[in-house]
Order: C-alpha cells, then structure tokens, then sequence
C-alpha cells in the first residue's frame, strides 16, 4: 500500500514564494500540474495539506479518480478571508472519518485541525490521520495528535506537515507508538529524503509519515520524481507499507 503527503502550498505552485499563497488566483493548470505529480507515484491514501476549500479538495480527487475527505482549519488567521485546510483522497471504502483539535487559540479564534478516516486499503482495514501543525507550541500539538492516536484500536498511519524535522524534542511521545518511515528503511529513496528533505530552499524533511510500531512493514520510502518537484514549495513524500498480520 503506497502513502503519500504532500503539502499543495493553496494549489499556488512552487513559484512566486514571496508572496502569499493565497494572494495566488486559483490555476487548473496549476491543479493539473498536481495531480499528475500525485499519478506520477501512484498512491492508494493520499493525504493533502493547505487546500483552498472542499471545492479544490474534490477537483484534486476528480483529476486523480479517488474520493476525497475535507476538514478546514479553525478561523483561518482570525481575518476570515480566505479558508485552507486538509484532504484525505482514498480508492478504498471508507469506513468512518471526522476532525480533531490540534491547536486553538480562543482570543484570536485559530487554529488547527487534524482530519481521520478509517478506510479499507489494500492490505486490511486501518486508520489514517492527517496534519499540519503549526510552527508554534509544538509540544503542545504533538500532545493533542497523541492523546487522539492513543484512541485508536488496530493499525494506525499519521501523515502531514509537522514543521519540524524528525530529531526535534517535541516528536519524542510520538516515537514511543509509532516509526518514521524514513528512518525504517534503508533504500535509494529513503535516502534522499533524508538528504534533500522537503521544503524548497531547506534541507528539513518536515513532511512525514509515521506508522504504529507494530502494526506494519516499511518497503521503502522517497520522494516525488524530479519533474514534479516544481508544483509546490513542498515535495510530496510518499512511503509504501504493509499491514502485518
């Protein structure tokens, strides 16, 4: 069962990097250019970060033929002017889903969410969990993903943008339940995740899959092909797994 996350940075592209994704008008062609990315790999559980709204999260789904889940984040930035949040595209039945509290602040109203679904794959039923932190209060995110990890009953993949590198501190009451896919495997792709990470200009692999310590085999492990790298400030990392019996 192949896994990818990829942050889509609004479906603005890998250009234009100073300015605000969301002062980037809306491209099919920017939305073709993804979705071929996402084909390029072949994933059967897709998890995607800073989509525009439900509307950019089904036009994804409809370009790579899967179905989709949408959650927005809280408020976006107080300001109310414009919406993002997270997708879950899948091929498999979907079994049940909905959305967790990750960080929120009640005077300014934002935050983030974390979106779940438990999904038949391939390989047997699991849950897949879908984030993108916040750089700020880490600790205090990573606490909240756990704590709704814990709840859960058979195996587990959490995916996302973390905005923080692996070694960081505040990922070590994750590391007590679950492995870095990464760090599982020892292949070419694996290996150049870890060297060229994935956030444009940064050496950082701040986008990651993990999965529960017992519950799957890691089969390798890397990175979007080179000529879909350019579709966003983030390269979709992808890890192909298999549930153990």
């Amino acid at each position: 069962m192949r896994l990818l996350t990829f942050n889509i940075r609004l479906g603005a592209g890998g250009g234009m990097l100073a300015k605000p994704a969301y002062d980037v008008p809306a491209s099919e062609q920017r939305d073709a250019a993804l979705a071929r990315a996402i084909q390029a790999v072949g994933p059967d559980i897709v998890a995607l970060q800073e989509v525009r709204n439900h509307r950019h999260a089904e036009k994804i789904a409809d370009h790579v033929a899967m179905n989709c889940l949408y959650a927005p984040h809280p408020s976006s930035y107080s300001l109310n002017f414009f919406e993002w949040g997270l997708a879950l595209l899948y091929r498999s039945r979907l079994v049940g889903h909905g959305n967790f509290t990750v960080l929120f602040d009640p005077d300014v109203r934002t935050g983030r969410n974390g979106l779940w679904a438990d999904v038949e794959g391939p390989d047997g039923a699991l849950t897949v969990m879908n984030v993108h932190l916040d750089t700020r209060r880490p600790s205090t995110q990573i606490e909240a993903v756990v704590s709704r990890a814990a709840r859960v009953n058979g195996p587990l993949v959490l995916m996302g943008d973390f905005n923080i590198a692996p070694n960081d501190d505040a990922l070590a009451p994750l590391k007590e339940m679950m492995i870095d896919t990464c760090r599982a495997v020892d292949t070419s792709g694996s290996r150049e995740a870890e060297a060229l990470g994935t956030l444009s200009g940064d050496r950082r692999r701040i986008d990651q899959i993990w999965a529960a310590v017992d519950g799957f085999h890691v089969r390798d492990a890397g990175l979007l092909p080179p000529r879909h790298r350019w579709v966003s400030d983030h390269v979709g990392y992808f890890a192909d797994v298999e549930i153990n019996a």
